[in-house]
């Protein structure tokens, strides 16, 4: 499923990340094969090279959640 343009602009945003760079992310490649489902996104995948990278981009995405839930 694509994800809208708006839905990653977003979610650039808020992770801080250009939406240029997020977009290319939703595809797997060689190298990206590690699947991140966020939130931010709708629970769609990105794709990243390392566990780390998923990682951290979990963690981002979790507090995001949890703050914009606090704030509501």
């Amino acid at each position: 499923m694509a994800v809208s343009a708006e839905k990653i602009d977003a979610a650039a945003q808020a992770l801080d990340l250009d939406p240029k760079v997020l977009k290319v992310l939703t595809k797997p490649s060689e190298v990206r094969q590690i699947p991140v489902h966020l939130n931010l996104l709708g629970n769609e995948p990105i794709y990243v090279d390392s566990q780390e990278q998923a990682r951290k981009l979990e963690r981002s995405d979790r507090a995001y959640a949890y703050i914009t839930a606090a704030a509501s």
